[in-house]
């Protein structure tokens, strides 16, 4: 595989790469704004998918992420127009972005299962190689 995944892989990691950033803007938009502060490593949190989809490099993979970050983007928009509209209604103990927080924490589950079969695959032809050393060494 190259170092991009091919074309298609890099044009959707691209995508949602513009949209992290736009998620990372609606983010810091609706919490200056409910709550009158906005730390600066909250949007590092939006970036995280983006980087996993560039790791990983598979289709399939990129085009669930992608849309997951659609799902994301979407959702905070509906909440920023209604912050920027004044009909935002705090809903208890709620965060506004939690959604980003969730979509963290699949990605980062990702990645580890990634790490994981990347793993086992390279045990498994080490393995492999060896045997075939040793059918080699007996003929």
């Amino acid at each position: 595989m190259n170092l991009t995944g091919g074309r298609t892989t890099l044009i959707l990691n691209i995508c949602a790469l513009v949209l992290a950033i736009i998620i990372s803007i609606e983010g810091a938009y609706i919490i200056y704004h409910i709550f009158g502060w906005y730390n600066r490593s909250d949007w590092i949190a939006s970036f995280v998918p983006v980087l996993v989809m560039f790791i990983i490099r598979n289709r399939g993979f990129s085009y669930a992420f992608l849309f997951l970050h659609i799902l994301v983007a979407l959702a905070l928009f509906t909440t920023s127009r209604h912050v920027y509209l004044g009909t935002y209604k705090s809903y208890g103990a709620k965060y506004p972005i939690e959604d980003v927080g969730f979509f963290l924490f699949v990605s980062i589950l990702c990645l580890a299962a990634y790490g994981i079969i990347v793993l086992i695959r390279a045990a498994l032809a080490l393995l492999n190689k060896s045997k075939r050393s040793v059918a080699d060494n007996h003929d």
